[in-house]
């Protein structure tokens, strides 16, 4: 059996209430929950109960959808995460009008939809561990929701020069493009197992005509060293989150690329230790 505690909404005691959570460790308590209404948020309190405890579970119950973007929730989550060695458990919910319209002047809509739409972006960005399995049942393709978006944001704009965007596994033998001037691919390959990389570069060669580019843009290694102390940080920590992502050697990607008729045109060094990686199609 598991014991688990709740940590008030306010607090003014707060080595008090450190001093409780301490306590409650030591009496092999699983987990810790910090909840919020109208008063703190739920998150600092765990950021300064993982300074003070080294085995208690921390979690949220519940950090609210309706006035945080996903990726500031992914980010909190992932700093958490971190921060306590692994301990930190997200869980997120809806709230209500009372909260949300009433205390922070959001409207309050399509609750059910938006918290799908939050945690599927949410995996998007970052590691899922922290994901509290509860009653959320993800379906479909995660695509679908980041393609709903830019299809919102191409009509907003009322260009009629910009396509819908497709559903597009880069592993697969078929594209639905039949052909391109170029394919550009930004933040991808260090986020994805090689085998998505592998499958970008079958994609252009299949759809590229001779001369045509294949843009890459991000974090690189070159000769088998990080460009900076920060990418060799940066592939630590996504290779910790999943042993199939990673920082990508230019030299491993060109290799690859020759197999497809793509090479190695020139790299170009870019702000923030990323490169600009061009291969032109033979």
């Amino acid at each position: 059996m598991r014991l688990a505690i709740g940590f008030g909404v306010a607090q003014d005691d707060w080595e008090g209430a450190s001093a409780y959570v301490v306590e409650a460790e030591r009496l092999g308590v699983d987990c810790v929950w910090s909840a919020e209404a109208w008063g703190f948020d739920a998150v600092s309190p765990l950021a300064y109960l993982a300074a003070k405890t080294s085995t208690i579970g921390l979690g949220t119950s519940i950090l609210q959808v309706g006035t945080r973007t996903p990726t500031n929730l992914a980010m909190t989550a992932m700093s958490l995460y971190s921060m306590s060695n692994g301990r930190f458990k997200l869980g997120l919910g809806t709230s209500g009008p009372q909260v949300i319209e009433g205390f922070q002047g959001v409207i309050f809509d399509h609750p059910v939809a938006r918290t799908r739409e939050t945690i599927e972006i949410m995996k998007l960005v970052g590691a899922t561990d922290w994901f509290v399995r509860g009653p959320f049942v993800i379906e479909g393709a995660l695509i679908g929701v980041v393609g709903a978006s830019i299809a919102a944001w191409v009509a907003g704009t009322g260009a009629e020069n910009l396509k819908p965007p497709l559903d597009l596994d880069v592993r697969s033998p078929s594209w639905p493009v039949d052909s391109a001037d170029a394919v550009v691919a930004v933040n991808m390959i260090h986020i994805a197992p090689w085998a998505a990389c592998e499958g970008l570069l079958a994609g252009a060669g299949r759809l590229l005509d001779g001369g045509g580019i294949l843009y890459l843009y991000g974090p690189f290694h070159v000769g088998g060293r990080p460009t900076a102390p920060s990418n060799a940080a940066f592939d630590d920590s996504l290779r910790r989150r999943n042993p199939e992502w990673g920082v990508r050697d230019v030299d491993d990607v060109a290799a690859a690329a020759a197999a497809h008729g793509l090479e190695l045109s020139e790299t170009v060094e870019m702000p923030a230790n990323n490169l600009s990686v061009v291969l032109r199609r033979a």
